[in-house]
């Protein structure tokens, strides 16, 4: 509960922002932190409310629940009841099968969703920062090049009109002179 609390207190920061935030230390309305917070969510939403079969439904059932902060709460007294008079079904609850239930099972899938390295949510948005860092770069890279270009020209426009202007003192000196 504490890492989770962690995690998403940290998502809660970075989205958090008000006229005085400052935006280049903080991820806010950024896409990835908002889906990354409702997949944690729903992992730990799971339940069986309509399932009469489990005494276990949902984590409340165990003394963990969302508060008003929307982080988690845990009472430890309503937990370990929950082991001591429902242990199987609060094991199956909690890990489930390994791949298709289990709020362990959802966290795990919840993650690599988000983390998987070339698929996960997380890597395709470095990927599109990358990529869009890469374009930004290529377009400074042709405004430094124009601008190099357009003071190429400009020198050499500079150097002819020197030249002329040297040109016209020496006629005017020739003219001054007697010529």
């Amino acid at each position: 509960v504490d890492k989770i609390n962690q995690v998403l207190s940290f998502i809660q920061a970075q989205n958090k922002m008000d006229d005085k935030t400052d935006t280049s230390k903080t991820l806010g309305g950024e896409y990835s932190m908002l889906l990354a917070e409702n997949k944690l969510r729903t992992a730990l939403q799971q339940n069986y409310i309509l399932d009469d079969n489990r005494s276990i439904r949902s984590l409340s059932d165990l003394g963990i629940a969302f508060n008003k902060t929307g982080t988690l709460i845990f009472d430890e007294k309503k937990f370990q009841h929950a082991l001591e008079t429902n242990f199987d079904a609060t094991v199956d609850f909690m890990a489930g099968d390994g791949t298709s239930y289990g709020i362990v099972t959802n966290l795990a899938r919840a993650v690599n969703a988000l983390s998987a390295s070339g698929t996960g949510i997380l890597s395709n948005q470095k990927n599109n920062y990358n990529s869009r860092l890469r374009d930004i770069n290529g377009q400074i890279e042709k405004k430094e090049k124009h601008v190099a270009d357009r003071s190429e020209a400009l020198k050499q426009k500079l150097a002819k009109a020197q030249s002329a202007l040297t040109a016209l003192q020496g006629q005017t000196n020739y003219f001054q002179g007697g010529g």
